[in-house]
C-alpha cells in the first residue's frame, strides 16, 4: 500500500470527475482519494488527504486553477500536481508552470496520456503536451518584415492576441473571460503576460498597438 499514488480530482463537472475516476480506478498501483467540484472543496481535500497526485482542472468557478494550485502547494508542498484543460495554448500552459504544476495534460487525450503521465510525475518527472510554449509561432502581419527590426508582440499565442484585442475593444475582464471561455483569472494572467511580451503598460497602449497591427481602425 505504500507503493499506491494516491490522487485527488478537482474538476467543476461530474461527468468530468466520474470519467477520471473510473480511468484511475483500473489501475493497481492508484487510488482515487477524494474528489472537490471546486478550488476552496480542493483545499481542505488535500490537507484532509496529502495526496500524492492533484488533477487539477484549470477553468472552474470561482478559484482558477492557476489560483488553486498555488494555494494547495502552501498547504502540501509535496504534492505534484497535473493540470488538466481542453486548452494547449503556450500562454495557458506557462501560467499553470508559473503557478507549480509539473504536468499539462489535455483533456481530449486524457484516456491515452494521463496514467502515464500521473506515474511519471509520481516520479519526480515533468510532463508537458509540447514544447510550444517555449517556442511560441511569429504572429503573421500586414507589414513587412524586411523593412524592421523584430517586434516583441510576434510571439504572442492566438490566445494572447485576442485578449489584447478585447482590451482595446474596452472589454473588462469577465467580459473577455466570458467571450473566451475562461476564468477570470486566467484571463487576468494572461492580458498581463501579453502586455509584458508586447512592451504595452496602458489600455491607452494596447489601443494604438491594435490599430498598428490593423486590428481595429
Amino acid at each position: 500500500m505504500d507503493n499506491v499514488i494516491r490522487i485527488v480530482i478537482v474538476d467543476d463537472h461530474e461527468a468530468v470527475r466520474d470519467g477520471l475516476s473510473a480511468l484511475v480506478s483500473n489501475e493497481p498501483d492508484m487510488k482515487v482519494s477524494a474528489e472537490a467540484s471546486n478550488g476552496q472543496d480542493a483545499l481542505e481535500r488535500v490537507r484532509a488527504v496529502r495526496p500524492t497526485v492533484v488533477l487539477m482542472d484549470v477553468s472552474m468557478p470561482g478559484w482558477s486553477g492557476m489560483t488553486t494550485t498555488r494555494k494547495v502547494l502552501e498547504v502540501c508542498p509535496g504534492t505534484k500536481i497535473i493540470a488538466l484543460s481542453r486548452y494547449d495554448d503556450p500562454s495557458v500552459v506557462r501560467g499553470m508552470l508559473d503557478a507549480g504544476v509539473v504536468g499539462y495534460v489535455l483533456k481530449q487525450n486524457a484516456s491515452g496520456d494521463l496514467i502515464h503521465a500521473i506515474r511519471a510525475v509520481a516520479a519526480g518527472k515533468m510532463i508537458l503536451p509540447s514544447e510550444k510554449h517555449r517556442t511560441p509561432q511569429p504572429v503573421a502581419h500586414d507589414q513587412s518584415s524586411e523593412s524592421r527590426e523584430e517586434d516583441p508582440g510576434d510571439s504572442l499565442s492566438d490566445t494572447e492576441q485576442r485578449v489584447l484585442l478585447l482590451v482595446a475593444k474596452a472589454c473588462s475582464n469577465e467580459q473577455i473571460a466570458q467571450s473566451l471561455s475562461m476564468s477570470a483569472d486566467d484571463t487576468a494572467a494572461i492580458k498581463n503576460q501579453a502586455m509584458r511580451k508586447a512592451g504595452l503598460v496602458s489600455r491607452i497602449q494596447v489601443v494604438g498597438y491594435a490599430q498598428r497591427r490593423g486590428w481595429i481602425d
